[in-house]
């Protein structure tokens, strides 16, 4: 039964209808599968697929289980792209050739708002660009300026701190980068997308309780996830 999300002392106001959560267990996306050889087959074209590629794509269908099999496949490519980039360029990755080759926060903007790619960048730049340019040309010709703006305002916070990770000497300041190169921002925003159910600013940006609320979910899975992987690095 779901679950409606409010505050006893700070309503949501005039916003409650939309914000509903269920304990109940979800089924994986029906058209697994299919979106799953699809992104695949995109990814090969856009020649993105790095080690580890079947661990970082299988699970994007189960983040959305009920929506369209199409803007599943789309953001599939926005996640691929994204760890195709950590991989080569992440703060864990120790090749220091590489690193010299990492990409310039000014030129992914300029690339990302006009649609138009540097091609006098190394080839492994332009695949990265391939990538983010592939799911640009798809979010353009569905959504509202408005929600490509809010999200490429959160894309870049992400993008900013993952390529430039924050010197940091407290658990204060460690808590406040990963905020933002854990990407959950620009994620959670992906599900206004894919069900086609757009949050207004007056909720997401104005109101005091939800972004709270936005900014305690938002940690929850990137710091879990450091939690768990811990060992491993």
């Amino acid at each position: 039964m779901p679950i409606e999300l409010s505050a006893p002392t700070t309503p949501v106001l005039g916003h409650s209808h939309l914000i509903t959560m269920s304990v109940a267990p979800k089924a994986g996306h029906p058209q697994h599968d299919y979106i799953m050889a699809q992104a695949y087959e995109l990814a090969q074209a856009l020649n993105i697929i790095t080690e580890g590629y079947d661990a970082y794509s299988d699970f994007v269908p189960a983040l959305f289980p009920e929506a369209p099999a199409d803007r599943v496949i789309d953001v599939t490519i926005f996640f691929n792209t994204l760890y195709y980039l950590d991989n080569l360029f992440g703060e864990d990755t120790l090749a220091a050739e590489r690193q010299d080759l990492k990409p310039a926060l000014e030129g992914l903007q300029q690339l990302w708002l006009t649609g138009k790619p540097d091609t006098s960048v190394p080839p492994i730049l332009k695949q990265l660009y391939g990538g983010m340019l592939a799911f640009r040309e798809r979010l353009v010709a569905k959504v509202h300026p408005a929600f490509f703006k809010s999200l490429t305002h959160k894309l870049f916070l992400h993008l900013q701190h993952a390529l430039h990770p924050a010197d940091f000497t407290t658990v204060g300041g460690y808590i406040s980068s990963r905020r933002w190169t854990g990407g959950m921002d620009a994620t959670l925003a992906l599900y206004d997308y894919v069900y086609e159910n757009y949050l207004p600013d007056s909720l997401l940006v104005d109101h005091p309780y939800f972004t709270r609320m936005q900014y305690v979910v938002n940690l929850h899975p990137t710091l879990s996830n450091d939690i768990f992987s811990y060992p491993a690095e």
